[in-house]
């Protein structure tokens, strides 16, 4: 699924590590991360995912930095 927005202020989009990264890729990229459950079967001799539901994923470190401060 892909987004097509411009800015710094894109909900779920941060810099996250990508592990898979070639040598000549940005290991930090800007991107959203999204983790989706679905469920596998056999429709007509091949598999198929059925998708349940997805969220974005968000880092603990976002969540808790993201959080009020109390005063």
């Amino acid at each position: 699924m892909l987004i097509p927005k411009v800015g710094k202020k894109i909900f779920g989009c941060e810099a996250i590590f990508d592990h898979a990264a070639k040598s000549n890729q940005s290991k930090y990229p800007w991107a959203q991360n999204i983790v989706s459950v679905g469920l596998l079967k056999q429709v007509k001799g091949r598999w198929a995912c059925l998708f349940l539901d997805f969220r974005f994923y968000l880092p603990l470190k976002t969540i808790q930095g993201k959080k009020r401060q109390p005063r």
